[in-house]
């Protein structure tokens, strides 16, 4: 069903003005799409609230022309399975991709159908990408008309200066896997920065053919390294900390901390107890909220060079523009420094669709959503046909209709046989030997109190998991974890 018909049909169910913005689509050509991921963004933006210093204005300019979802989640909280799962539109549980490591293009489920760039290839659109897209170097080759740098490479050269925000290497038990310092480097001189200035490029020198555009930042992933002049917008004495309370994990079950990474007995990841001891006895907490602060603002001022530059293209007036982080991210909630956690500051992630002519400007929505949905709403806000193989539901009601009583579920996974589901006031998490949390998300955002235990929420309970996958395929490098009944 093409989208000119299935805003009709919306108005005839849902709202009276939506036949207005079915002509206004039914006169133009087929939009533009400009889809931007974000690696390792959490809910630091201004248009979510999640950090109270953050200076974010141009997702703020992007939330005031389309739609902010507050309760966005990631499939997998993890960039491999994450990228993998919604550019192909296939859940983790039916490929068995749960973790960083496979080659999403070795992984027979996935290759045989097409990728969502691939798709508006395949459908006449000119394909354009850079950076990281799909995870690292794992770029499907058949899906782009050009790409930079090229082929094969995710970005360009990367300015490395090492020193954990002044530290010496070795005292730093991460090395360049956790490490923060103030470049002095102009914008450009960066891989993201040099990222955003050819996609500028590519945007002003359009001429009217229908464009599919994806690419990726880096940051904020770690290393923070970004120019120092966005360390700058956060004075280190002034820094707001994470908010945290003591014993926060007393009451989530032990299989919590051992799939969440919490008592890793080593320091190969910075997701453990360990790594926040080491932060707080050398008193880098407020070093590390700095920089990661100082990455968002940074990525924040690339993502305003690209929304000039549309702007400034008359030929890009009708195009659609998705940003969005591919999972979540700690920094030192539940004593961790990473994503691959099940808890919401992992699970949930910013996502703002501004579609001309169907959001309403500066709307936002509650209703939950996935990273699964992205794929058949950017179909349908095309005018293309659905392929039959998604595993997502197409959100475009949602965009249409900021009021629209849609009651939904987002459901992640971390690993095998491991599940959160969250609902618009409650997530549950479910691991692969049945214990449980659950959290009232609305009352207790930060989940610092665990409601499983009560008998007062079985029936909220019970309503969440049943919306657990009813199947779950074992893990694609032949682990796998019996769930236990």
């Amino acid at each position: 069903m093409t989208l000119t018909r299935k805003l009709l049909f919306l108005s005839l169910t849902l709202f009276p003005y939506s036949f207005l913005l079915a002509q206004e689509f039914e006169s133009t050509n087929k939009p533009n799409v400009i889809f931007i991921t974000v690696d390792d963004l959490n809910d630091w933006i201004e248009p979510l609230g999640g950090h109270p210093q953050v200076k974010t204005p141009n997702f703020n300019e992007l939330a005031r022309r389309g739609m902010t979802f507050t309760n966005a989640h990631s499939s997998a909280v993890v960039c491999g399975p994450s990228r993998a799962s919604f550019l192909s539109g296939l859940s983790p549980t039916f490929t068995g991709f749960y973790v960083n490591g496979p080659d999403w293009r070795e992984i027979q489920k996935i290759n045989t159908v097409k990728s969502l760039p691939h798709f508006f290839k395949d459908a006449g659109y000119k394909t354009t990408g850079a950076g990281k897209f799909f995870h690292t170097s794992q770029n499907d080759i058949k899906a782009w008309d050009i790409w930079y740098p090229r082929i094969g490479i995710d970005r360009p050269n990367e300015i490395v200066p090492g020193g954990m925000g002044g530290l010496p290497k070795n005292k730093n038990p991460y090395h360049d896997s956790f490490d923060w310092y103030p470049l002095v480097a102009e914008d450009s001189a960066t891989g993201d920065g040099q990222i955003a200035n050819w996609i500028t490029s590519q945007i002003k020198s359009n001429q009217g053919e229908e464009q599919f555009i994806g690419f990726g930042f880096r940051r904020p992933h770690a290393p923070f390294y970004v120019p120092e002049k966005y360390f700058d917008l956060y004075p280190i004495e002034a820094i707001t900390m994470p908010q945290t309370i003591k014993n926060d994990l007393d009451d989530v079950p032990k299989m919590a901390l051992k799939v969440n990474g919490i008592d890793t007995p080593s320091f190969g990841s910075a997701t453990n107890r360990l790594a926040h001891e080491w932060v707080i006895e050398n008193n880098q907490w407020s070093q590390i909220t700095q920089a990661y602060l100082a990455s968002v603002s940074f990525i924040d001022a690339l993502l305003g060079t690209i929304i000039e530059a549309v702007d400034n293209n008359p030929k890009m007036k009708n195009t659609i523009i998705i940003v969005i982080g591919d999972h979540g991210f700690h920094i030192g909630e539940k004593l961790s420094y990473q994503k691959k956690t099940l808890w919401r500051e992992s699970t949930r992630v910013p996502m703002i669709i501004v579609a001309p002519g169907v959001t309403t400007p500066g709307s936002i929505s509650s209703i939950p959503v996935s990273l699964l949905d992205i794929y058949p709403t950017l179909v349908e806000l095309s005018g293309l046909d659905t392929p039959n193989h998604l595993d997502g539901e197409s959100i475009v009601p949602i965009l249409a209709n900021p009021e629209i009583d849609w009651d939904r579920f987002a459901v992640s996974n971390h690993g095998y046989m491991n599940f959160s589901v969250t609902s618009q006031s409650y997530q549950y998490i479910r691991y692969s030997d049945n214990s449980e949390e659950l959290y009232n998300i609305t009352n207790d955002p930060n989940e610092f109190k665990n409601l499983a235990s009560l008998d007062e929420f079985g029936n909220i309970k019970l309503q969440l998991k049943e919306q657990l996958p009813k199947y779950s395929e074992p893990d694609v490098r032949g682990i796998s974890t019996p769930w236990r009944e």
